[in-house]
């Protein structure tokens, strides 16, 4: 699959540079676009310490440190344009030190969160950055104002069924978020457990849905509704496991 084989760290180089151009043509913006931007100075500042201190610690599985970060950490408050003014000056910083010269991905990192490998690191930072991303869409949405990288919501949405599937953990619901993702796991009871063939309950959506269901942005009747979510089978429904991540 083409977008996972792109680098983590390009990936998120990609969509950051994206949402970077993006604030870029929101001077004199909303609150909220100044609260989006000063989550996308928080993750940056976050970032450019991590890449600074690889420690010789045991690395927290991803699931662990999603819920630890949960996709943001508390952020300054700054306008757009003090914003993009901070972040462009890092920029070419922060792509020096993810190049293919800087830290392979299996180094063991230290973050807000607790000791990480730097992929999983990555992963933690992609998913806020989609979230960020995302967030100014649906302020902007006619056209929606910053485009969403490839790679940045396959690992994001890989990311966040790993935090589902390893919460609850099970087999008698598949949950597929298609062409990146898809994982089985129990809802409530473990049910029945599926081994072959059509699985009796099955969750499938789109990334950006599965992203707003996660984090609580959309609520899953409404999801469900609008039939951004089909799911079939009895056990066929997120509501007791949602949102996954609580913050951001």
């Amino acid at each position: 699959m083409a977008s996972l084989r792109q680098r983590p760290a390009d990936a998120l180089l990609e969509q950051a540079a994206t949402v970077l151009d993006a604030l870029r043509g929101l001077a004199g913006g909303t609150a909220d676009a100044d609260e989006v931007a000063g989550r996308l100075v928080a993750l940056q500042r976050g970032l450019r310490a991590t890449l600074a201190t690889p420690v010789a610690e045991r690395p927290q599985p991803l699931p662990a440190l999603l819920t630890l970060a949960a996709v943001a950490p508390d952020h300054p408050s700054t306008t757009v344009e003090e914003a993009v003014e901070e972040l462009a000056a890092h920029a070419d910083e922060v792509a020096s030190a993810l190049g293919p010269d800087g830290l392979p991905g299996s180094a063991v990192v230290r973050t807000a969160a607790g000791p990480a490998t730097l992929d999983d690191a990555l992963a933690v930072q992609l998913v806020a950055q989609v979230l960020a991303a995302d967030d100014l869409n649906r302020s902007h949405p006619d056209p929606p104002l910053v485009a969403l990288g490839r790679g940045a919501l396959a690992r994001a949405s890989r990311a966040l069924v790993a935090v589902l599937a390893d919460r609850h953990p099970g087999r008698s619901v598949e949950v597929r978020v298609p062409p990146f993702a898809a994982v089985q796991c129990a809802i409530g009871d473990p049910g029945p457990r599926h081994t072959r063939g059509t699985p009796p309950n099955v969750v499938e959506t789109d990334a950006v849905t599965f992203l707003r269901l996660a984090v609580g942005r959309t609520p899953w009747p409404q999801a469900v509704a609008s039939g951004r979510v089909a799911a079939s089978g009895l056990r066929a429904d997120l509501t007791p496991v949602l949102p996954l991540l609580r913050r951001g």
